[in-house]
């Protein structure tokens, strides 16, 4: 009776993750042009009705949908890190709010408080250590399921929250790194930059931006917007990719969006954005980048080219020419950029060096989770 009990409630998680997943796939592949705050928005929802419709009376059980339902997730949508980011924000959300739960419990508190004392100094230690010992599996009182299942629910609204106000929130710092008069170079379109330099424009500041077209010729469309919006303020001048390194000379400061913050400091961006950050490195030009937590990943680059997708070479190709057949045209959609590379983080937490990516990493991921 109880393996057909579990098996009931499987299929009956399932079915909802199926709906949910199916819709999500489904925008994702049609809505090719979405950023990542919508689909990280649109994972955290169907992760939230998973959370809401399931049955269980263990964390193990709750913990073990979620898994399951991250690596479809993921598997129908490859190319998308924040998929993959989100499933694991929401599990290290369980988690913790189950430490919770047990620390409410008076013969847990002992321990707790005592290996609170313990770690003091550092509590990203005391958090591994705790979750390391903490049984998943304890079964739990009906008001217990029912306290945990609310506040689980109530962090993922707080986690939807903020994704929804990262973009305001990396904004509300750009005053603080953009001076007037100066002169920035920007790669293709992004939206948080667009918003990140227009809200520097709204505050007062006057100062000029090139804009490179990008590999995917999104340059005219960031052009077009950043004129429109504030024309008095932001002098905007479009540029080939080939003119980067002759105007590099004359630029304070490069600003670029992100497709990815992977766990050394790395990032992955549009093709031939690294190109950009060597020119900018050999004419000492700090490069900082804005990007959501949400963007923010565990997982280390084994080599250059781990993460790179590649597109039909049909788009950067006429069609009516002939390629050899020794030719093996190539048409990368992402650039890998080692962290040596870039000066500063901007996210909606504040502003962090490389180096400091292993602590977010440890605030908002539990290590068990890296690997799905």
């Amino acid at each position: 009776a109880e393996y057909m009990g579990e098996t009931l409630r499987k299929k009956k998680i399932m079915t909802t993750f199926n709906i949910g997943s199916d819709a999500l796939t489904n925008v994702l592949k049609i809505n090719t042009g979405q950023g990542s705050q919508e689909k990280a928005l649109q994972t955290v929802d169907v992760l939230l009705n998973i959370c809401g419709k399931s049955r269980w009376t263990t964390a193990t059980q709750m913990l073990e949908d979620l898994r399951e339902a991250g690596k479809k997730l993921i598997q129908s949508v490859p190319n998308e890190m924040v998929v993959g980011n989100v499933v694991r924000r929401v599990i290290h959300i369980v988690r913790e709010e189950f430490h919770a739960i047990l620390s409410e419990d008076p013969t847990k508190s002992t321990d707790t408080n005592t290996e609170q004392k313990r770690g003091a100094l550092r509590p990203e230690l005391v958090t591994f250590f705790l979750q390391s010992r903490i049984d998943f599996n304890k079964p739990m009182t009906l008001e217990q399921v029912k306290n945990f299942k609310a506040q689980v629910v109530e962090s993922i609204e707080n986690l939807k929250t903020e994704i929804s106000n990262s973009h305001d929130t990396i904004t509300e710092q750009a005053v603080q790194h953009i001076h007037h008069n100066e002169v920035i170079l920007v790669y293709g379109y992004s939206t948080t930059v667009h918003k990140f330099l227009t809200e520097a424009a709204r505050k007062g500041l006057a100062f000029g931006v090139f804009v490179a077209e990008g590999s995917d010729c999104s340059g005219h469309n960031m052009a077009r917007a950043l004129a429109t919006s504030y024309p008095t303020k932001i002098q905007v001048t479009l540029i080939p990719d080939s003119s980067i390194f002759a105007l590099m000379s004359r630029i304070n400061m490069v600003v670029l969006g992100a497709s990815a913050v992977l766990a050394n400091g790395g990032l992955l961006a549009k093709s031939g954005v690294h190109l950009l950050t060597l020119a900018a490195k050999q004419h000492a030009v700090p490069v900082i980048v804005c990007a959501g937590l949400h963007k923010l990943s565990p997982l280390f680059p084994s080599t250059r080219d781990s993460f790179t997708t590649l597109a039909s070479p049909s788009s950067v190709l006429p069609s009516d020419i002939e390629i050899p057949p020794t030719l093996q045209p190539l048409n990368p959609m992402q650039d890998y950029v080692p962290p040596e590379l870039i000066w500063l983080f901007i996210t909606n937490s504040g502003s962090y060096n490389t180096t400091y990516i292993y602590k977010l990493l440890a605030d908002i991921y539990s290590e068990a989770d890296y690997q799905l």
